[in-house]
């Protein structure tokens, strides 16, 4: 019966953004290539207004929601997906000047993706290929406020030779009229997503983002292996189609430590981004290529 290969899965995270995210992936036939993906979710994220690198104000966006997708697997190697979701929120100003007013939004998108996975790990890969193609189209009439288009590709590639380790990864992000409202614009910032910045520092309607890095492994275990690794970054976030250029690329860089322990990827790393902006990062069970 396909209800015994379902499985459910539910992310938590506590602090200053908190998130909840439960999801069902439910084949609908014996061979598992049908399914259908119920979604649960609530997220909070904080952005920076940034002038001359200097914070001059920080808005909070809370969403929460539901959501249901359905699809087909390839084989090993790839799924499609089309789903639909439906998003109450709002975006509060925690500090800037008076006139900045928060306000509560609605959302309602349509979204389809195309995935290929040939990965050999989630959180240290060392061979394979991955890339996700995916469009969001929102609309009023699927309870929206606004009506917009936006794509995303990002793409991942691992090669190695002994303890050594090559990678690629990248992204590219627009929305087709400059049109999103402000909770759905895309960012940048933060560890290998421009390192030395702050999370989510470059707000735009369109991003580009390239990362080569360099890992070796340190100690070969099959419960405790331990990485280095550094990177070079190359990105921005511009509000406009036309001012997108690659003569308007921010550059950053990272070194970085990596353990893959029992309860999960364990990382500490220094960034240091264009203008003498820096970081240092620790944290638990986040990829070490892009999601």
């Amino acid at each position: 019966m396909a209800g015994s290969d379902g499985e459910l899965k539910t992310f938590v995270q506590l602090g200053r953004e908190p998130t909840l995210f439960t999801e069902l992936y439910q084949p609908l036939d014996s061979e598992s290539e049908f399914f259908i993906h119920p979604i649960l979710f609530y997220s909070t994220q904080y952005v920076g207004k940034y002038l001359d690198e200097n914070l001059v104000a920080e808005y909070g966006i809370k969403k929460y929601g539901v959501g249901l997708a359905a699809g087909r697997e390839l084989g090993k190697w790839g799924r499609i997906e089309l789903g639909y979701r439906r998003f109450l929120g709002d975006l509060d100003y925690v500090t800037g000047p008076p006139k900045l007013q928060g306000y509560d939004f609605s959302g309602g998108e349509l979204y389809g993706s195309f995935g290929l996975d040939e990965m050999d790990d989630i959180y240290f890969p060392r061979e394979g290929f991955r890339a996700k193609l995916r469009w969001t189209g929102s609309r009023r009439s699927l309870g929206a406020d606004n009506d917009f288009d936006q794509f995303e590709l990002q793409f991942n590639l691992a090669k190695s030779w002994d303890d050594h380790t090559l990678f690629a990864t990248g992204s590219l992000n627009s929305t087709q009229d400059d049109n999103a409202p402000l909770q759905d614009q895309f960012t940048l910032g933060g560890f290998l997503h421009l390192s030395g910045l702050s999370e989510n520092q470059l707000i735009g309607q369109h991003t580009a983002l390239f990362v080569g890095s360099y890992m070796i492994r340190l100690h070969r275990s099959k419960y405790f292996p331990v990485y280095a690794g550094a990177s070079l970054e190359m990105g921005n976030a511009w509000q406009s189609r036309d001012d997108i250029s690659l003569n308007d690329m921010s550059y950053a860089s990272s070194l970085y430590l990596g353990a893959d322990t029992p309860v999960g990827p364990l990382y500490f790393a220094y960034g240091h981004a264009e203008g003498g902006q820096y970081g240092f990062y620790l944290f638990l069970r986040r990829p070490l290529f892009m999601d």
